[in-house]
């Protein structure tokens, strides 16, 4: 590795991650920031600044603050997948606009001067424009995904996604499915390439023709063909952490890689954890959900339940004030949720299901108790519970009962602590660590970026009808029809010969 790093010019790099959510930039910000740290000169384009960033800052406008302040995360799941879908794109559209039309971000497209090694990007929730960046500048590109591989990137990448036990993100199956199970998985994986393929590309296809018009854009390839292009993918996740695929040599897993040492939690914070002798409840549904917005019948429920337990319980909650002061009950608008998990008293973790905080829980070795709202986060719970981690409640049917067997299953059955604990070993064994891994990988591209194409997989120049075999399968159905044919007119005409020479006396017997 230190041969390696002394062979690796620094070079210029392009990061495009403009989309303010804090779960996204948690991963951004520390490839960068060693990127930077080892001699790179890094330019990234954000509208949620690092102030302890080293590298330079482009600010824009803060094109997903509005949208989520908006949408209520909770109404999410009782819309239909594919309305969600569009609802991710509008935003990520929005984040397009607000970043492009950025004066600084304009002189960006239109210099003649600037230059850039590797351009990173997030190319997906509706920001796959952003990939013109590598063709402005000549630049191979990286896709940064904060979540596994799914449908549509592994076309993009020419990854093999067979429906029969690849599980689209937004169902709630494992890898082993019933017919029923297979049957609208398929419908799932093929609306959603659908849906991406020509609604969200073509609307995408506009924004770049509206932004990226520098010297030479009319030489630019389709948007869908620069897509394919992608040099390399870097993903937030792990092979223990999602069920068995195949998986290219440009599909790299960095899960964990945000993840540091424990630091010392606030005191208030600390001495509440402390003060749990019979043990913690971590409750937090991200940054996403805004627990003020929770129905008023479920919040009661989790407060009864929570205020009759021996647990102490640790909320991260953003209203003000909280509905009901308790001396079990003590809340926070912010919490560090590593160093959170990583306190010995904190038995369960009761979470959305987000890919980070099932990351950040396995990593501490702390079980969980999911309650998916949207995306990733069913499938994300069926594999907790394939691995026996994790248990998962149904956010509309909550009830007192409910709550409290599952808070009582997690921590008194040693199984789901025992199931965390193995998973947090199996989690950090890894020949690097996963901040290592994703930086050696954009090193690597810059070095080699010029002869990459034996990443590049097969079928990305195959037609539909030769990736499915149609044409072999034509041939060989009317292969077998000719064979058949041809079997059933040479045993009609031996019978008819038969026959023939029957009539005729020559078998006849004395």
């Amino acid at each position: 590795m230190l041969i390696l790093e002394m062979m690796v010019e620094a070079g210029k790099i392009l990061a495009v991650f403009p989309l303010a959510a804090t779960s996204h930039q948690i991963m951004f910000h520390p490839i960068l920031q060693e990127l930077a740290g080892r001699g790179h000169n890094v330019t990234l384009i954000t509208a949620s600044p690092d102030l302890t960033a080293t590298y330079r800052q482009i600010i824009v406008a803060n094109g997903y603050k509005k949208n989520r302040e908006n949408i209520n995360f909770f109404d999410l799941k009782k819309n239909h997948r594919f309305k969600n879908f569009f609802t991710i794109a509008n935003m990520g559209e929005e984040v397009e606009h607000a970043t492009l039309s950025d004066p600084v971000v304009q002189r960006l497209i239109h210099s003649t001067d600037d230059g850039f090694d590797v351009v990173l990007v997030e190319g997906t929730f509706g920001q796959e424009a952003f990939v013109v960046f590598g063709h402005k500048f000549n630049a191979p590109v990286i896709e940064v995904a904060t979540m596994s591989s799914s449908v549509w990137l592994n076309s993009l990448m020419g990854n093999p996604n067979p429906f029969s036990y690849i599980v689209d993100f937004r169902t709630k199956s494992t890898d082993r499915m019933t017919f029923m199970e297979r049957f609208t998985n398929t419908i799932e994986g093929v609306g959603a390439l659908i849906i991406h393929n020509f609604f969200l590309i073509p609307t995408q296809e506009l924004i770049a023709n509206t932004y990226f018009n520098y010297s030479g854009y009319k030489t630019r390839p389709q948007l869908i063909s620069l897509l394919a292009n992608i040099s390399l993918a870097i993903l937030n996740t792990h092979v223990s952490l999602h069920f068995p695929h195949p998986s290219l040599p440009n599909l790299i897993q960095v899960a964990g890689l945000h993840l540091q040492p424990p630091k010392r939690l606030p005191q208030a914070v600390a001495s509440f954890l402390d003060s749990a002798s019979s043990g913690a409840v971590y409750f937090s549904l991200g940054s996403n959900v805004k627990a003020s917005m929770m129905p008023v019948h479920i919040r009661d429920t989790f407060i009864e339940v929570f205020n009759n337990i021996k647990f102490k319980v640790l909320w991260k909650w953003d209203g003000d004030p909280f509905p009901e002061s308790t001396s079990r009950i003590k809340t926070f608008k912010w919490l560090p949720q590593p160093d959170v998990l990583a306190h010995p008293n904190v038995k369960v973790f009761i979470s959305h299901g987000g890919f980070l905080s099932i990351i950040e829980s396995v990593h501490h070795g702390v079980p969980m108790i999911i309650i998916p709202l949207f995306s990733d986060q069913w499938k994300n719970s069926r594999q907790a519970e394939a691995a026996g981690f994790g248990l998962t409640l149904d956010f509309d049917n909550i009830t007192r009962t409910s709550l409290i067997w599952a808070v009582n299953e997690v921590i008194t059955n040693k199984q789901y602590g025992e199931a965390a604990r193995k998973s947090s070993k199996i989690l950090q064994d890894n020949p690097m660590k996963p901040l290592e891994t994703a930086v050696y990988w954009i090193e690597y591209v810059i070095s080699h970026k010029s002869d990459l194409q034996y990443m590049r997989s097969a079928a990305l120049v195959l037609s539909w009808y030769e990736y499915f075999l149609i044409d072999v399968a034509v041939v060989l159905i009317i292969g077998l029809g000719i064979s058949l044919y041809l079997l059933y007119k040479t045993l009609h005409l031996t019978y008819i010969c038969m026959q023939s020479l029957n009539l005729n006396g020559i078998f006849q017997t004395n």
